[in-house]
């Protein structure tokens, strides 16, 4: 999981719940759900719970840098 290859943002507002889950993995979402805590986030229709991109970056380099 590097930061320089995460993919476009499907929605207009950021990462959607679908590719959170598909960039952190299943195991790393209880961890990416505390980051998330009191942090905003957007409901978006049919995309359901969408991320901002600042924060999904910011989660993804903080747990790539405890990787071997």
């Amino acid at each position: 999981m590097s930061s320089h290859h995460l993919p476009e943002p499907e929605s207009e507002y950021g990462y959607t719940l679908r590719q959170v889950k598909a960039i952190v993995g299943t195991e790393l979402m209880p961890e990416f759900r505390e980051h998330m805590m009191m942090r905003a986030h957007v409901l978006d229709g049919p995309d359901g719970e969408v991320f901002y991109p600042f924060d999904v970056l910011q989660f993804v380099e903080r747990t790539s840098r405890r990787l071997p």
